[in-house]
């Protein structure tokens, strides 16, 4: 009876689930996204990226919510430093040379993020499509 009621604990209290975000794929590229906010640092005054949902691909025309623990949006109010969403889009082929170059892909000047506010992000009712204007 304990074994069952630990289990049972385990699986209700991680309680992930998926975010009201929905990005579409209107490429004809498999594409995989991270998604960030940055966040104050524990240690200094500074911000730092910060991955706040699990990783998440798609094959393309299919459209994908990011797998979280807290809503985005709540990530957004509680921990950005700019109240900014970062959404990094990259070819799924070159995942594991992205995990494996993470910090230098993301802080290179030439890493190619979408940006959205909180505001923009209400105005398009939490969908993005990729390709999207809103690189910077």
């Amino acid at each position: 009876m304990k074994k069952i009621f630990f289990l049972l604990l385990i699986f209700t209290g991680c309680s992930y689930h998926k975010d009201k975000l929905v990005i579409k794929n209107n490429s004809k590229e498999d594409i995989s996204y991270e998604i960030f906010i940055k966040a104050k640092s524990e240690i200094e005054d500074d911000c730092a990226y910060t991955v706040v949902c699990a990783p998440g691909e798609f094959n393309f025309s299919n459209e994908s919510s990011p797998i979280v623990r807290n809503y985005l949006s709540d990530e957004m109010d509680e921990f950005s430093c700019d109240s900014i969403l970062y959404l990094y889009i990259y070819n799924k082929i070159d995942k594991e040379n992205f995990y494996k170059n993470m910090d230098i892909i993301i802080y290179s000047k030439n890493a190619k993020f979408y940006k959205y506010s909180k505001k923009e992000l209400d105005s398009m009712n939490w969908t993005i499509s990729y390709p999207s204007s809103q690189i910077h």
